[in-house]
């Protein structure tokens, strides 16, 4: 009797599906820091993981004052399953100045997206104005 093997159409799974790539930095401290992060989702693990978290932050380590692992470790939180007090945690590894960055940036491109519209507008308004003959007349 042959051992039994299974075929493509009998695996539940889509060996075809989307891959994710890994969320990772070339910096050491960096790509720790995202390691331990993923790893606060493994009850396992959580409470080194959180340990260790704690341990690089007392270092003063400035990977948690900057937006770029800000915005990696948001990757991770939104791409695994964590329980609110974890996320709750890694949030507050980060200096509350990074958030202020990243809002006040986003503003400043809204504001200057909006600037170039006005100006867009009124110029083209002005044109408006300029090419009108029957305004000129009277």
């Amino acid at each position: 009797m042959a051992p039994w093997a299974a075929t493509a159409s009998e695996l539940s799974w889509n060996p075809q599906g989307e891959i994710k790539v890994a969320i990772t930095d070339s910096d050491p401290v960096n790509a720790r820091i995202l390691k331990l992060a993923t790893d606060l989702g493994n009850t396992v693990l959580a409470k080194k993981a959180a340990n260790d978290l704690q341990l690089i932050k007392s270092k003063k380590v400035p990977a948690f004052s900057r937006p770029t692992i800000f915005h990696k470790v948001l990757q991770i939180l939104e791409t695994h399953h964590f329980r609110l007090p974890a996320c709750r945690f890694v949030l507050d590894l980060f200096d509350k100045r990074v958030l202020e960055q990243i809002v006040l940036e986003e503003e400043d491109e809204g504001e200057d997206d909006e600037d170039d519209d006005e100006e867009n507008n009124n110029s083209e308004a002005d044109a408006r104005v300029e090419i009108d003959p029957v305004a000129a007349l009277s």
